[in-house]
């Protein structure tokens, strides 16, 4: 059902009521500290390239970048890390964990909102990255399995899109197989739930609604309603009301003023 369902971390404008009080201040401190942790590991990225420049031209090759001879031939672009001593290998690895930890001090200064949105799976290398909304929101939707041991690594039997299985059925009030770019799986899902038929949703709410005006439901444990719950005390009663209620538009007030004018009450 909430497979479409994925978070998103959105830019959006400070309201004019948050107090933002030093973050000027923050930020250029972060930003220098940042700057200087760039301005350090380009010293290392320039030596490297430096000394790769010189392998390469001594054997009488074209020199290229990094990013570009990575696809080269073994035999035609220096070793890895060549040129860089282990105590340039350890500043760098270190470098690159702080300008993380930097750039993620920094992006605390911005006026971001959690949020949710309907949109397909999407595979995430880096938790540590910014929950960003794709600018397109087409793909496919995350299947889901049954965990064999509650574990993630043997998954087993797929679920389908539908109600619990371990519920009466209503017919054709039952989630269909939808197609997996369908949009409405929630709202099928809230159809069935608040479905006049269905055994559960108004006789559960009524019997809470009980519970807080006479100190105990008409089924004794509210929290635990339904087959493996006790059984109502007065159970026509309970079907009635909860017929009332869906008859009367769900309403809260209605129920409360039926059951106060009670004798009973």
């Amino acid at each position: 059902i909430f497979a479409p369902l994925q978070f998103a971390e959105r830019d959006v404008d400070y309201l004019p009521e948050e107090n933002q009080q030093g973050f000027e201040a923050g930020q250029q401190r972060i930003q220098l500290l940042l700057d200087r942790a760039k301005a350090d590991r380009n010293v290392i990225n320039q030596k490297e390239e430096a000394a790769a420049r010189e392998w390469m031209e001594s054997r009488g090759l074209t020199y290229q970048e990094k990013n570009k001879r990575s696809k080269l031939p073994v035999d035609q672009k220096p070793p890895r890390y060549y040129g860089l001593t282990y105590q340039d290998l350890g500043l760098q690895k270190a470098l690159h964990k702080r300008i993380q930890a930097l750039q993620w001090q920094l992006e605390r200064y911005q006026p971001i909102a959690f949020s949710v949105y309907n949109g397909p799976w999407i595979e995430k290398k880096y938790v540590a990255n910014r929950m960003k909304m794709p600018p397109k929101l087409t793909g496919n939707l995350q299947l889901t399995h049954i965990l064999t041991g509650g574990s993630i690594y043997t998954p087993g039997e797929r679920v389908t899109t539908g109600t619990l299985s371990a519920l009466p059925t209503l017919g054709s009030t039952v989630l269909n197989q939808t197609d997996p770019q369908a949009k409405n799986r929630r709202t099928q899902l809230a159809d069935w739930v608040t479905h006049p038929e269905n055994p559960l949703t108004a006789r559960s709410i009524v019997n809470r609604i009980w519970q807080h005006h006479f100190g105990v439901g008409l089924a004794g444990n509210a929290n635990n309603f339904g087959k493996m719950g006790k059984k109502p005390t007065h159970s026509e009663l309970l079907d009635w009301l909860a017929r009332n209620f869906i008859d009367n538009g769900w309403s809260i007030k209605n129920l409360r003023r039926q059951i106060m004018l009670s004798q009973t009450y």
